[in-house]
């Protein structure tokens, strides 16, 4: 057995024998009778069995025969299979909850950034982190998680969660702020997620902005000037 996100090799011929002696290269005549499982691969010139860091989780299986070397007549022969049992992965994905969908320039935002473990297995050396997204122009800050970071561990169904402040940009007052939204992408990872779907996300806020009016007329005309034209 072997966990996750880890390259395993096993030697088929290590606790097989000819006679009183131990199995090699040298001794016995090594065939495959059934195929390895995808994604694992069998080497008939050393007997080296071997799954990937990145198989998936599951069992592996390759079934072999060794027959006597030098052969004899009649033919000494024994079938065996070796099994590598990769374990369950984690799967770590991220959520951003609590920041509104419009604010205006220069506000202050408070929002929560959750990193779950929604895997079968403990997630190794996990992150947690959210930045400025696309369109470009908010500060975003990350405080201190819960659980503190780095984290060596995360359970299965345990989560990271942390306070993010969300800073947009422009002046209130009436001020023409450029942006008209501003993004917030938060994302988590683990050694051994095996699933990067879900490992990313992204919130998105729109500006309200107010600018100030102004409009120049010839005394004795008659002017109006609509406030919410060049506002957002």
């Amino acid at each position: 057995n072997t966990p996750f996100g880890t390259a395993t090799t096993v030697n088929v011929l290590t606790n097989d024998q000819n006679g009183a002696t131990g199995a090699t290269t040298a001794n016995v005549t090594l065939t495959q009778t059934v195929a390895p499982t995808a994604g694992s691969t069998f080497d008939l010139l050393t007997g080296n069995f071997s799954v990937p860091n990145n198989a998936a989780p599951g069992t592996y299986t390759v079934s072999y025969q060794i027959c006597a070397n030098p052969a004899v007549v009649p033919a000494a022969c024994d079938t065996a299979t070796a099994t590598i049992v990769v374990g369950p992965a984690a799967d770590m994905a991220v959520a951003i909850s609590g920041l509104p969908s419009v604010a205006g320039p220069g506000a202050t935002l408070n929002g929560t950034l959750t990193c779950s473990n929604v895997g079968a297995a403990a997630a190794t050396n996990p992150t947690c982190t959210a930045v400025a997204g696309t369109p470009a122009g908010a500060t975003v800050t990350v405080g201190t998680c819960a659980p503190a970071l780095p984290v060596a561990s995360l359970a299965a169904g345990s989560s990271i969660v942390c306070p993010i402040t969300v800073t947009m940009p422009g002046t209130a007052g009436g001020t023409d702020t450029a942006q008209t939204s501003v993004g917030v992408n938060g994302t988590t990872s683990a050694t051994n997620d095996n699933n990067a779907a879900n490992n990313s996300t992204s919130a998105a806020i729109n500006v309200i902005d107010a600018v100030n009016d102004s409009a120049n007329t010839p005394f004795g005309t008659a002017t109006t000037v609509n406030v919410l034209t060049n506002d957002q």
